[in-house]
């Protein structure tokens, strides 16, 4: 079985770099996910990393894919 490795900066850089794509900022991506502005620096600073439910909801809000912020 191969084991895989999640790198929380990889997905924080794929979150921000996909959220300026967007042309959103911090606060408006909280607003739309219902999480607080606190929590996406977290996510985009590898301090932590979003669920798996939050991930799906990332990559709808984000037009991604749960792969392309996995860092896949």
């Amino acid at each position: 079985m191969k084991k895989i490795l999640i790198n929380s900066q990889l997905i924080g850089e794929r979150i921000k770099e996909a959220r300026e794509k967007n042309n959103l900022s911090q606060r408006a991506l909280a607003d739309k996910l219902a999480v607080s502005q606190p929590a996406i620096v977290q996510w985009e600073k590898g301090y932590k990393i979003p669920n798996t439910m939050m991930m799906n909801a990332l990559a709808d809000v984000l037009d991604v894919t749960t792969d392309y912020l996995n860092g896949r």
